[in-house]
């Protein structure tokens, strides 16, 4: 009790001592300083300490470990887990193809998906799906692509297609020509318009006027195409995925399907496309030869002559004779020659004789070409078959009267028998060679002849081919026996082949337009009087293709002139050596004179090699096996450009061709002559190869 009172005597004292010191209001201020200062103080060195204390445990690693549990563990697992995807990388079946569709997959998913998805995220499943989902669709697709013929939709569909959108153009340009003419005043139809009001008449009602001409409805097509194609490719699930199915709609419609529309359907490209085509085959001199003749620019023409005239200069400058005397006058003879097709083409062109944008025929106006009275050659229908230019106009022609499948059978029989005739005889060699082989495989024959006859002569054939139901029963009974030879379709295309003869085809084919253009185009356009003769057909006759079915066998067997008309003499003149490519062979001249009944003689020059001398000789031991001793220059490995051995040959040569126009061997053997006389027509001449080849150049052309 004594201390407590003596703290508070102090603490009174102080107290008094101060405030009598500082005075009552100096000592109250003076207390408060110094506990605001006291307090002040404290708390800044509390808010200090623990600021730093906070930066040094969050920049400093801690001593204390973490702890293996919780959500730490959780998130390390997360962050290294590294999952492995395992693919099938089978897709069509065929090794060496799927290792290029899976590079070409890798390239898409690298370019397409991969450079925006790892943007967003690094999670390797949605990489994989959509991987998988590519490999379906490839897969999807090859197994549809294994359940379509293509052969007869390549062949005959898609060919029969092109050719109907041709003529369909043809006779817009004709008819808007048409219109113009009659009243110049007016504004010439639209094109465009004329086109698909002749498209409503030939397919029946059905036009694709708004899809072809209204962005909108063509974007909304190729919407409904983008979703049957997903339908048949994408997997189920994937399919019924909207808002994926749409994105995958989208990215075809506007990524695939208008930029490729947009890019084939620009010129350039198209241009720059036959120029990088042309780089892999080179233009032979026939080629070029056959390009001046159907030119219509005479820009074109005219510079192209300007050249020529450069050449021949230079090379008249060469001709002071000498060891390559021969060879300088061959290539002189060959430059005035191309000169005088140039100039003849240009002659045409300035008479109006020529091409334009707004005549039938591909532009070909054949009433130019032809005066009131012209007599027409007469081209045998073996050779129409056999020619590959001709056999063009004749598939052209029936194409337009909707009988083409007789024409496309026929050439598929001849296919078939040259085709089955050396599998068999292959086969049968081999028997021989070794007696314990089996007998010829049939099943590869079999399966083309039934192909045949599901194309063409079956009930679900579209169109069919209409023949005596006796030989369909009889060929399909061997087919259905594996009684397969070579001959198993002549009866049926003996029929055919007399069909075609008749002049409901090849006889109206003489009455039309489109044998004139082929006459123009093989150079044999000529005006030739004769007594009984009968003159042109008139416009109406030559309007359209079917215009002249019902033609008379009067008309047509008085119409034009045929090889026997003519007398033609030929001999090899001479002969040198050409060099083309880097490569040089040698050439015979021949000169080919044909003289016409009123005395007026052509004189012509054609150029042969000797493999087409061997070729012909070739063709005519195949028709004509006694003719097969005729004596031919052999072949000669080396020293073949001697002087002297190419002068022997053109004379062993010469012989030869004097004997096939011999008049006595002529009439020992009926149709030499209609076979030796394309053999001596100027331009490139059909060669026969092997029967094989011959009949596969006709199919593809």
């Amino acid at each position: 009790m004594s201390d407590m009172s003596g703290t508070v005597f102090w603490v009174v004292l102080g107290v008094a001592l101060f405030l009598g010191s500082f005075g009552a209001v100096g000592g109250i201020c003076l207390a408060l300083y110094i506990v605001s200062f006291i307090v002040g103080g404290a708390s800044i060195i509390y808010y200090y300490g623990k600021s730093r204390s906070e930066t040094t445990l969050m920049n400093k690693p801690s001593r204390v470990p973490k702890t293996k549990v919780g959500p730490g563990k959780i998130i390390d697992d997360v962050t290294h887990i590294q999952r492995h995807y395992r693919t099938d990388k089978r897709m069509t079946g065929a090794s060496a193809i799927d290792e290029v569709l899976q590079e070409i997959l890798d390239f898409t998913y690298r370019d397409y998906i991969h450079i925006w998805y790892k943007k967003i995220s690094d999670d390797g499943k949605f990489r994989y799906d959509m991987r998988l989902t590519l490999q379906k669709v490839v897969i999807a697709f090859s197994e549809r692509c294994k359940e379509v013929d293509w052969v007869p939709y390549c062949t005959t569909n898609l060919v029969d297609d092109f050719a109907s959108h041709l003529r369909l153009f043809r006779r817009a340009q004709e008819k808007v020509r048409k219109e113009a003419k009659k009243d110049e005043s007016k504004v010439p139809p639209d094109l465009t318009s004329v086109f698909f009001d002749l498209e409503v008449e030939m397919e029946n009602n059905l036009c694709r006027d708004t899809i072809c001409t209204d962005p909108f409805k063509e974007r909304e097509y190729l919407q409904e195409l983008s979703d049957v194609l997903l339908y048949l490719l994408l997997p189920p699930e994937d399919f019924h995925n909207k808002p994926f199915k749409h994105i995958v709609r989208e990215c075809l419609v506007n990524g695939v399907f208008l930029p490729v529309i947009n890019l084939m359907s620009d010129p350039d490209y198209i241009n720059q496309l036959i120029i990088w085509m042309c780089l892999d085959t080179p233009i032979n001199n026939d080629t070029f030869v056959l390009a001046i003749k159907l030119s219509d620019s005479l820009d074109e023409l005219q510079a192209v002559r300007e050249k020529l005239d450069m050449d021949i200069a230079r090379w008249r400058s060469k001709d002071t004779g000498g060891e390559d005397d021969t060879f300088v006058k061959q290539q002189l003879s060959s430059l005035v020659f191309v000169k005088s097709q140039c100039e003849l083409r240009i002659a045409r062109l300035q008479a109006g004789l020529g091409y334009d944008d707004g005549t039938a025929n591909g532009g070909l106006d054949v009433q130019k070409l032809l005066t009131p009275g012209q007599k027409l050659y007469s081209l045998p229908f073996d050779v129409i078959l056999n020619n590959n230019v001709a056999l063009s106009y004749f598939i052209e022609f029936m194409t337009g009267l909707g009988f083409q499948n007789y024409l496309f059978f026929y050439l598929n029989v001849e296919g078939f028998r040259v085709s089955a005739e050396q599998q068999i005889n292959a086969a049968q060699l081999q028997k021989l060679a070794d007696s314990s082989s089996p007998g010829p495989d049939l099943e590869m024959i079999s399966a083309a002849a039934y192909s045949i006859y599901e194309q063409y002569l079956s009930e679900k054939a579209s169109p069919r081919v209409r023949v005596e139901e006796s030989s369909l029963k009889r060929t399909l009974q061997a087919i259905q026996k594996e009684n397969i030879t070579e001959e198993i379709f002549d009866p049926i295309q003996a029929q055919v082949y007399h069909l075609l003869q008749e002049n409901k085809f090849y006889g109206a084919f003489k009455k039309s337009s489109s044998y004139i253009k082929l006459l123009a185009e093989l150079d044999l356009l000529r005006d030739v009087p004769s007594d009984d003769e009968s003159s042109i057909p008139d416009d109406e006759t030559m309007s359209s293709p079917s215009s002249s079915n019902h033609a008379s066998t009067e008309d047509l067997s008085n119409n034009c002139e045929s090889w026997s008309d003519l007398i033609v003499t030929a001999k090899i003149s001479q002969t040198g050596i050409v060099k083309e490519q880097g490569r040089a062979y040698a050439v015979y001249a021949i000169t080919v004179t044909k003289t016409h009944r009123d005395g007026l003689e052509d004189v012509v020059d054609v150029y042969r090699r000797y493999s087409d001398f061997h070729d012909l000789h070739m063709t005519i031991k195949e028709k004509y096996e006694a003719l097969g001793t005729l004596s031919l220059p052999s072949k000669k490995a080396f020293n073949n450009m001697n002087k002297d051995f190419l002068e022997k040959r053109r004379i062993a040569l010469d012989n030869y061709l004097q004997t096939l126009q011999d008049p006595g061997v002529q009439a020992n053997y009926p149709g030499l002559q209609e076979l030796l006389y394309p053999f001596l027509q100027p331009g490139p001449w059909e060669k026969g190869k092997s029967e094989m080849a011959r009949k596969m150049d006709t199919f593809v052309n």
